[in-house]
């Protein structure tokens, strides 16, 4: 069963996904851990809109997403904590990766729990930068 997990209690998450189905598994499964989930959204013009206008600590994006290139460039420039989503494994020197975290789905809630537990705070982010 699923609980509240101490490292997502609380923490503010951004979910661009375009599909519908993964991004209700994804959003359901952070919820139960007790994060806030921003979105889910299926557009990366919709997840820049958040961004300009929410506290994001961190962004799971699918590599589907279109023009997703431009988010992943932002989430680099800026300094802020990200996961990016597919369905398989991408070479760390893929463009939508930029040396970013990645986690392949399907996957178990645990892992899901695990892979945005392990992102650097927001704040821990910027100073390393």
């Amino acid at each position: 069963m699923c609980q509240n997990s101490p490292a997502l209690q609380g923490r503010h998450i951004l979910l661009a996904e375009p599909s519908y189905l993964l991004a209700m598994d994804i959003c359901g499964g952070l919820r139960k851990a007790g994060a806030i989930v921003l979105g889910p959204v299926p557009r990366e013009e919709q997840a820049h809109s958040i961004l300009d206008h929410e506290h994001v600590d961190a962004t799971l994006f699918g590599n589907r997403l279109k023009h997703g290139e431009a988010l992943a460039t932002r989430l680099t420039v800026w300094c802020l904590p990200s996961l990016l989503l597919s369905l398989e494994a991408l070479p760390v020197d893929h463009p939508l990766r930029f040396g970013r975290p990645q986690l392949v789905l399907p996957t178990c809630t645990a892992n899901l729990h695990q892979a945005v537990a392990a992102l650097p705070q927001r704040e821990v982010a910027r100073l390393a930068c």
